[in-house]
């Protein structure tokens, strides 16, 4: 499953301009490490799998959507929904509160407002991640 996964993963960045951060093996590995705590969630075609999200289960009530992708196909069909809806309606019934559908900026920290509609789209609630420091 995951050799198809970073096959269409690695066509939907192309699509972008861009590569996966991680390597095939690093996803295996990780996967291999986290028994069931990652999954995939896809969408499939005659033409194989055209949309794909990887979750991780960060903990019994929240769920992260490490990646999100798709080909022409998966987005011209509404695959990429598919995909995460049916990702966040088996997570919520075994007792996941929150999918949490990852940032939404660019490497730099601005806003990508596409990306940003897409998530509210289907729903999404977007919010900004603080970081605190104490000082002992």
């Amino acid at each position: 499953q995951l050799d198809d996964f970073y096959d269409l993963l690695t066509e939907g960045m192309k699509l972008h301009g861009a590569s996966p951060t991680h390597e095939l093996q690093d996803l295996k590995k990780l996967a291999s490490s986290l028994p069931g705590r990652i999954r995939l969630f896809g969408a499939i075609s005659k033409e194989g799998l055209v949309a794909a999200t990887l979750v991780f289960r960060i903990n019994r009530l929240v769920g992260y959507t490490f990646y999100i992708t798709s080909n022409n196909l998966g987005m011209a069909s509404g695959g990429t929904i598919v995909a995460i809806v049916t990702a966040a309606s088996t997570l919520k019934t075994e007792g996941c509160e929150w999918l949490d559908m990852g940032p939404s900026t660019f490497d730099n920290f601005e806003v990508n407002e596409g990306t940003c509609r897409f998530k509210e789209s289907l729903g999404g609630i977007l919010f900004s991640r603080d970081e605190w420091n104490i000082r002992f």
